[in-house]
């Protein structure tokens, strides 16, 4: 399928059950700096997370995700 516009931002939209896939840039991108100051996204196993919601009520405090926003946060014990 090729890549749309529209309501999700101009990211490529896929088939229903097949996982989106990533660049480190995208992810790079969405550390609540910058252009995309409302979005914070962190990697976890391999597997993207949209904490923009969460990371305010993080039980180990939002510094924790801060610091982790737009990398991999596989190594961090939080």
């Amino acid at each position: 399928m090729p890549p749309q516009s529209g309501a999700n931002g101009g990211r490529p939209e896929t088939e229903p059950g097949v996982p989106r896939l990533f660049t480190w840039e995208e992810v790079g991108l969405r550390t609540g700096n910058g252009d995309l100051k409302e979005e914070r996204w962190l990697v976890i196993n391999r597997k993207v997370y949209d904490v923009s919601q969460f990371y305010l009520q993080h039980p180990g405090g939002p510094h924790l995700i801060r610091h982790y926003s737009g990398q991999d946060a596989t190594v961090s014990p939080y």
